[in-house]
């Protein structure tokens, strides 16, 4: 039998942050934390700080969730959350740099040389990872039934013929399941889970 989620459960990530949802702040730690990590890494901070960083992320998010729109003010969550981090970390580069920082200093040209935080380069396994993760957290949304069409369809790479064949289903029936928990994916990660599907990872 289907679990048939409460609304406050298809509740976006996004939505839940700004209502200021516990539950939407964990999942944010839990989803984006490795990838502030890999960004602080990026551009210079040494492992030390990170977690001085990250709560500065948090911080700024916090404060400014409640303007955040999807689409082409903002772009993707994922997107603004990189820009955040990107220039959380120029600022703080610029206060360990001292007066001495502008001009030709290491930490100038580091700065300088620091990556567009709207590219879209985060390695291919952080990504796999926060797939992953969001997909642990809305797997109790789903019956057994559903949730194992989907596994076989997108991490075994089972044809739709022989998943439905297997499970007793009609091949309409299995893409709408895996249409189904793929649509609640996309709530929780948006273009991140987009850029996946195309490249055959999910």
């Amino acid at each position: 039998m289907s679990v048939r989620p409460s609304e406050a459960t298809h509740r976006s990530l996004i939505e839940r942050l700004k209502s200021a949802d516990s539950e939407g702040w964990d999942r944010l730690v839990t989803l984006y934390r490795p990838l502030i990590w890999h960004w602080a890494r990026q551009e210079g901070i040494p492992p030390q700080d990170f977690e001085d960083i990250r709560q500065d992320v948090f911080r700024v998010v916090v404060e400014r969730i409640g303007t955040f729109e999807l689409g082409e003010r903002f772009g993707s969550f994922r997107a603004w959350l990189k820009g955040i981090t990107h220039n959380i970390c120029r600022e703080r580069a610029r206060r360990n740099a001292g007066p001495r920082g502008v001009g030709g200093t290491e930490a100038a040209i580091r700065l300088n040389e620091a990556a567009d935080p709207a590219n879209d380069d985060d390695p291919p396994d952080l990504v796999a990872g926060l797939i992953r993760q969001a997909t642990a957290l809305v797997r109790g949304e789903f019956s057994d039934l559903h949730w194992a069409v989907f596994e076989r369809l997108v991490f075994q790479f089972r044809s739709t013929a022989e998943v439905a064949a297997e499970l007793g289903q009609t091949e309409v029936n299995v893409r709408a399941i895996k249409s189904r928990i793929y649509r609640r994916l996309r709530e929780e990660l948006g273009d991140v889970c987009e850029r996946a599907r195309s490249a055959k990872s999910i």
